[in-house]
């Protein structure tokens, strides 16, 4: 288990400084994609989003009136949801934008896409204008008491245990033939390097190695994970059909490589995705579980 910050009990105050200072970053976040969810926009809210996320846990396993944060765990999930699908839509248009679209599927993908995220935007916005903003500042504003003498530290373990315990069991849950999975594990890291980030100690030179580290895997699942979707929505305006079969060929065959080329990463992400976070992992030659055991000492 990675170090934690030597002075814990300062843990609390930071965490505290954290939750307005968040707060207050995400209902401007909140405010700028209500008038414009641009892909920029969108961006920053589900940064801002995942961020508060990590100190919102962290808060609550603090403390034994933890219900008080139900608004902000409710919100939260709110965001992430409905900003997902006009994420995912607005990185295929951000590719094809730097990749013109030369043929005729290909300019039917863009227009299809393009209307797909003009209506994920006003949901965004409608959801964006549901949200109670008073519980959210007055949570973040209460008064909370300093936690019993060393409830904070035996708190932080048990948080980072938790998410250490989720991302294992997602890494034993893989399956090359099921790429769910792997977006599933994706989603576990990122909440774990999250937490990590959190606690980690500023002076401790090993642990700041191993996060940077997780981000360039990050980094790399979340290239999947684009590639995954431009995929699956080519694969959808494929089965339109509204263009010739010389077209149409062309269209399945683009789609063909592309898929090929997934099964290979994701084969080789799952690999690397459990030797980074300490367990063992060998494909399964008979179709598809990336087998993972703990190493000692992880």
């Amino acid at each position: 288990m990675p170090a934690l910050r030597p002075a814990a009990p300062d843990l609390h105050d930071r965490l505290l400084i954290d939750l307005r200072r968040r707060t207050a970053e995400l209902l401007g976040a909140c405010d700028r994609c209500s008038k414009e969810a641009s892909e920029p926009e969108v961006h920053a809210l589900r940064l801002a989003t995942r961020h508060l996320q990590a100190v919102v846990q962290l808060l609550g396993a603090m403390h034994p009136d933890a219900e008080r944060l139900h608004p902000f765990r409710q919100t939260l999930r709110r965001i992430l949801k409905c900003t997902g699908e006009l994420r995912d839509l607005q990185l295929h248009l951000a590719f094809l934008a730097a990749h013109p679209p030369v043929t005729a599927w290909q300019r039917m993908l863009r227009r299809h896409l393009a209307a797909r995220e003009a209506n994920a935007q006003r949901r965004v916005q409608r959801t964006l204008g549901r949200i109670d903003r008073s519980a959210l500042l007055a949570t973040a504003a209460y008064a909370w008491p300093p936690p019993p003498p060393g409830r904070v530290r035996i708190a932080a373990r048990a948080a980072l245990r938790e998410r250490s315990a989720k991302l294992l069991r997602r890494i034993r849950a893989l399956r090359t033939t099921e790429p769910h999975t792997l977006h599933r594990a994706r989603i576990a890291l990122k909440r774990y390097r999250s937490l990590r980030v959190l606690l980690a100690d500023d002076q401790d030179q090993r642990e700041a190695r191993s996060l940077r580290s997780l981000k360039r895997l990050l980094d790399r699942l979340g290239e999947w994970h684009d590639r995954s979707v431009r995929v699956e929505q080519m694969a959808q305006v494929m089965n339109k059909g509204a263009f010739s079969a010389e077209e149409g060929q062309r269209a399945q065959r683009s789609i063909s490589i592309e898929q090929k080329l997934l099964r290979t990463l994701e084969e080789r992400l799952m690999l690397d995705l459990a030797r980074s976070v300490g367990v063992r992992a060998s494909a399964d030659r008979r179709g598809g579980a990336p087998r993972a055991r703990k190493v000692r000492g992880a």
